[in-house]
């Protein structure tokens, strides 16, 4: 057991660094988000819309209400998906 759990961890470990290299990287261009990350995109246009109004001193239209995802699977092929053995 332990064997297992060093291998993952340098695993980890190596995906976590290669992640942030790339990151960092003066290449690296953000995607859209998936529809999984509706409420990270709601936080983000939010926050942004909240220091666009500190710093212009005016107020820009409300952000809409976040609502749930209307689906819980990033395609309708992995909701169809049988995970029973």
């Amino acid at each position: 057991m332990s064997w297992m759990w060093d291998v993952t961890t340098v695993q980890d470990k190596k995906i976590t660094e290669d992640n942030a290299d790339g990151i960092m990287s003066r290449a690296y261009r953000p995607g859209p988000y998936t529809p999984l990350e509706s409420q990270t995109s709601f936080f983000v246009q939010t926050y942004l819309s909240e220091l666009r109004s500190l710093i212009t001193g005016t107020r820009g239209a409300p952000v809409s209400q976040w609502s749930a995802p209307k689906e819980l699977f990033a395609s309708p092929k992995a909701a169809s998906c049988n995970t029973r053995l």
